[in-house]
């Protein structure tokens, strides 16, 4: 799962485990405002979740991004305590899709999305939900997301967000069946070669 980008950069796509909650939280300290963090152990939950697609975007050997996405109902319509017990057959929530604010605007984040579709309709997954914050309710639109109702988020306002994927002459073959959220201290974060894990 690696390419080039349009400037050539090193592009690649890894899966994450809860070994890369800290990235993933230091990440979101930076891609998202204040209101919008939330703490590490959400995210090791959602690493560890049964079912969960968790993708990180490398850009020149360095961790630039993630994707997150877990099991749900479909009639949910809270999500911020992250994965339940509670799951429809092929219903997947996208958490959260983050990037680095320096890579933000170079189609990144369309091919991190890109990547994560494809994964889950590879394990079976026939419709996703996420919910559109901060007016990004277009770049969910561009990606075949029709607006379902209007909601909120940790307090913002946000659109919730829904798209039945076409697994019909997509060639991906469906798998067999199957803290402390403060970011103070992260302003700097730049994950570089040195990570162990990423």
């Amino acid at each position: 799962m690696s390419g080039a980008a349009e400037n050539q950069a090193e592009v690649s796509f890894i899966p994450l485990d809860v070994n890369d909650a800290g990235n993933v939280f230091a990440l979101q300290c930076m891609a998202h405002r204040d209101a919008l963090h939330e703490p590490e152990t959400l995210f090791s939950r959602i690493l560890t979740a049964q079912g969960a697609i968790s993708l990180g975007l490398r850009v020149d050997g360095k961790f630039s991004g993630y994707a997150l996405g877990y099991p749900v109902k479909r009639a949910r319509d809270n999500f911020q305590d992250g994965p339940r017990p509670e799951r429809d057959a092929g219903v997947l929530y996208l958490h959260d899709l983050a990037l680095l604010p320096r890579v933000q605007g170079s189609g990144y984040g369309a091919a991190l999305y890109l990547a994560f579709e494809k994964e889950a309709m590879r394990l079976g997954f026939n419709h996703i939900i996420a919910n559109a914050i901060d007016g990004q309710q277009d770049f969910w639109a561009r990606r075949g997301y029709s607006p379902v109702s209007e909601t909120s988020y940790h307090g913002v306002q946000a659109m919730r967000m829904e798209k039945t994927l076409d697994m019909a002459g997509t060639g991906v073959q469906p798998a067999a069946s199957e803290n402390d959220p403060s970011c103070e201290g992260f302003a700097r974060f730049e994950a570089d070669e040195s990570d162990e894990h990423l």
